[in-house]
């Protein structure tokens, strides 16, 4: 009895066996007969009833069909649809006839899905395809593009045209080529009929933490691809330098102008983004090698994140200091989990497409920041900020692959729009509301210097003046000189936005003297500070003191007010204490004109940057000021 058994001597895993066998020459291995590994082979066939896989007809295709989720979309601009492609096929080895189209690779593994093609670290291999032109009207493309996470060597019916990079048999002995390549087709193999391209490949220098990896291979015209190529260029840097004009614009009001933190938000939302555009642009302008592919990625997803953090942080401080605290720790915590639950695999691939990835999530956050916000505020500028992202989110939903690549300006344009309209909002009402805190803060003086001025004032100084003018000229002169020395510096500070707080002592101490003699009691002021550089507001102390004086009954004969500063953390504390007790219908509890006009000051040298207190402490009355930074000290006019 006979057993045939049929054995494919162009089978990858019986050629390397038959091609070590045949370098013997007859003379065995190591003292083995030549015939027994031949013996071996035929033995553990027979043994195992091996049969090689049965022939795999050939599957021909419109290149676009190949290529569905294809992230460049290049095959329906740039590929002619008179052009087809056969199934990919593909073997582990190396054998030089692989490479011929007379070689019959029915029986090659078919790799059903282009994107798993390309494995990594499993040595030298061979992808197969063909191409054909459905009528000789549509002449076969010359140009060939092939993007590909691996060195390759590519042969046109069976004739080397390309290299990227070296394949090898190692790490070392590979040498990693450019992710993507652009090769002619020599017109004297551009022929009529069915065409073999070849890949020699290798994978060694591919770094993902996956093994799933793509190949593309595009027969495109030299016309349309050079249209492409330039709009790959031509849009991103288009993008970069609006985004980089406008970031610095921006910037350059927040360091000049306004310190809103809005506007810091929005220069790293423009800043970053073109960050984005210009790491994707980068492949398009410089060949680095495939396995920078991997880094870049992740650089990209790094910049997005933070990006989208700061179009959330935008959104998240129209709501105040506080929420956007809170809403900035709760994207962050979001963040985290999508990002572990997505893994360290580019977003984008069948299967992966329609994930929640940070740009998504961020348009979702700050919509939802901003629908809170527009139902708690009346007014049109928060649903038109809600409209604005809104219409982004839609426009990225379409194609989010190519986000980054070639519509990043144009999905993030309307959201940009809305965010201009909101900042010039803020800034009409801060102006608004300053110029209302001028007029009240010059309304308020005149109602200070009114009451500093008030007839019973002057009344009883000249009477006290005129009781000590004949006993005691020098006293009298001095109280001359103390009360014309308050008015000065009255009428000095008055159109000031702030002074030195030395200047503002001095003005204290000597309405204190004034006091002394009027009330025939040693008024003073105990300051223990800092820093007496300082910049308060005018008449801030003097007005606490005159409030004193106005709502509060000495008890044990008390007559020292005390000042005290505390300076951490780019803050600074003062803490003011009045002696006395407060009368019931006094004032100090609700505050009259003097305590309105500390209130505007405030605000209009240090806008939403200050903090007052006032209690009851024993044996007086207390008042704690914060302020956020020095201040201008010695500042313009009010």
């Amino acid at each position: 009895m006979r057993l045939k058994i049929n054995v494919d001597p162009g089978a990858p895993e019986i050629y390397g066996s038959l091609s070590r066998m045949k370098a013997t020459n007859g003379r065995g291995v190591r003292g083995v007969p030549a015939g027994l590994p031949a013996m071996l082979v035929a033995a553990v066939g027979i043994a195992l009833a091996v049969e090689p896989p049965p022939p795999q007809p050939r599957v021909w295709k419109p290149v676009a069909e190949w290529y569905p989720f294809d992230g460049e979309k290049m095959a329906g601009n740039v590929v002619p649809a008179s052009i087809e492609q056969s199934e990919m096929r593909m073997a582990v080895g190396d054998d030089p006839r692989w490479s011929q189209p007379s070689f019959d690779d029915s029986r090659w593994p078919v790799a059903d899905d282009r994107y798993e093609v390309l494995k990594k670290d499993q040595g030298v291999f061979w992808v197969r395809l063909r191409t054909r032109s459905r009528g000789d009207a549509d002449p076969m493309p010359s140009l060939v593009s092939l993007t590909a996470t691996a060195a390759s060597e590519a042969f046109w019916d069976g004739v080397l045209v390309h290299r990227s990079g070296a394949p090898g048999a190692s790490r070392a002995a590979e040498v990693a080529g450019p992710l993507f390549s652009l090769f002619e087709i020599p017109r004297a193999l551009l022929g009529p009929g069915e065409h073999l391209i070849a890949l020699r490949m290798s994978t060694y220098h591919f770094n993902r933490p996956d093994t799933l990896q793509r190949i593309v291979v595009l027969n495109v015209r030299p016309d349309l691809m050079a249209l492409v190529n330039e709009q790959r260029r031509l849009y991103p840097a288009m993008a970069i330098g609006a985004l980089v004009v406008t970031g610095a614009f921006v910037l350059v009001i927040w360091l000049t102008a306004v310190r809103l933190p809005a506007l810091l938000a929005f220069a790293g939302l423009c800043m970053g983004g073109a960050s984005i555009v210009g790491l994707s642009l980068w492949r398009y302008v410089y060949p680095f090698p495939y396995s920078w592919s991997y880094p870049l990625w992740c650089a990209s997803q790094v910049a997005s994140v933070a990006t989208a953090g700061c179009m959330v942080a935008f959104a998240a401080i129209q709501l105040g200091a506080l929420r956007a605290r809170y809403a900035m720790g709760a994207f962050v915590l979001v963040e985290g989990a999508l990002a572990w639950w997505n893994g360290p695999v580019p977003i984008g691939i069948p299967g992966e497409a329609w994930r929640l990835d940070p740009w998504s999530f961020a348009f979702l956050a700050a919509i939802g920041l901003g629908v809170w916000h527009a139902a708690r505020e009346r007014g049109v500028t928060p649903w038109l900020l809600c409209a604005c992202l809104a219409l982004s989110l839609c426009l990225y939903a379409r194609d989010p692959v190519n986000f980054a690549r070639t519509h990043f300006l144009a999905t993030i344009l309307p959201t940009l729009f809305g965010f201009l309209v909101s900042l010039a909002a803020t800034l009409r009402r801060g102006r608004r509301e300053a110029e209302e805190a001028k007029l009240s803060a010059a309304r308020l003086e005149i109602d200070l210097l009114k009451k500093s001025l008030q007839p019973h004032f002057l009344m009883n100084t000249l009477t006290t003046l005129s009781q000590i003018v004949e006993e005691e000229p020098r006293v009298a002169v001095r109280l001359i000189d103390d009360l014309a020395q308050e008015f000065r510096a009255l009428g000095a500070i008055a159109g000031l936005r702030s002074i030195p707080l030395s200047r503002e002592l001095e003005l204290c101490e000597t309405h204190l003297r004034v006091m002394s003699m009027r009330t025939e009691r040693s008024w003073r002021l105990v300051a223990s500070v800092a820093d007496v550089a300082l910049g308060v507001p005018p008449a801030l102390f003097l007005t606490l003191i005159e409030n004193g004086f106005s709502h509060q009954r000495p008890i044990n004969g008390a007559t020292t007010f005390t000042l005290r500063s505390d300076t951490a953390g780019g803050r600074v504390r003062y803490t003011f204490v009045s002696p006395g007790t407060v009368s019931e219908a006094s004032g100090a509890r609700t505050g009259g004109i003097g305590l309105r006009y500390v209130r505007v000051r405030l605000e209009e040298g240090w806008p939403g940057r200050w903090r007052l207190e006032q209690r009851e402490v024993p044996g007086g009355w207390e008042t704690v000021i914060d302020l956020e930074g020095s201040g201008p000290a010695g500042g313009g006019p009010s």
